[in-house]
């Protein structure tokens, strides 16, 4: 009951804040986010995720005099946690796939082909540990800050969960991947699910790094 109390009286971003800062972030990502990735993909990744990304949610927290820590929910979570976040991470990865054939077949139907692009295959122990590093723990943990943590907050006052689908939505979309599209939003709503359960973002985190671990 005090829990609930002290998080209804919790200063939140409201939706200007957050739609304006997701416009800046879809802009640069368009005009900078997409070239530099093109040019090379791991450092391009780098400075889409540490300075598209996160910079633009975590510099309107500070400069508005937010709680960070609580608006991002940034509690501690317990192996048991992880462990079970884990598990359902390994769960859902076929219930994606299906999604994501679905996405695909319908894409078909429409434009009479696909094209899917794949993430290069590590040739040794080193490419690995990068591929990880920049496709794991990076995006990971910047697009749960804006995801799950940022914007999630700003539409919580319509009820959790409108405030899921709503940013799972805009997950989905940021990815620029139609093919892909229903896929995206299914594995955001679950990670965003995890998030409320566990009132941690530390467990998204792990949720979404597991996801793309698995991926690399």
């Amino acid at each position: 009951m005090e829990n609930g109390l002290i998080e209804n009286r919790l200063r939140r971003p409201n939706l200007i804040q957050g739609g304006t800062v997701y416009s800046i972030i879809v802009l640069l990502f368009l005009f900078i986010g997409s070239r530099v990735q093109k040019t090379e993909l791991y450092s391009g990744v780098v400075i889409t995720e540490y300075i598209i990304i996160l910079l633009p949610p975590l510099a309107l927290l500070v400069f508005y005099r937010f709680d960070v820590k609580k608006v991002l929910r940034l509690n501690k979570t317990g192996f048991l946690t992880i462990l079970v976040v884990f598990l359902i991470m390994v769960f859902i990865l076929p219930l994606v796939g299906i999604v994501n054939l679905a996405n695909l077949l319908i894409v078909r139907s429409i434009f009479g082909k696909i094209m899917l692009a794949q993430i290069p295959a590590a040739q040794n122990g080193v490419e690995l540990l990068r591929g990880l590093f920049v496709i794991g723990v990076s995006a990971g943990i910047c697009e749960e800050v804006l995801f799950r943590g940022f914007l999630m907050r700003c539409f919580e006052r319509f009820g959790q969960v409108k405030a899921i689908l709503a940013t799972s939505f805009l997950f989905a979309l940021l990815h620029v991947d139609f093919q892909k599209l229903f896929g995206t939003f299914f594995l955001g709503a679950v990670i965003g699910f995890i998030v409320y359960r566990s009132d941690s973002l530390l467990n998204g985190m792990f949720a979404h790094f597991t996801n793309n671990a698995i991926v690399v």
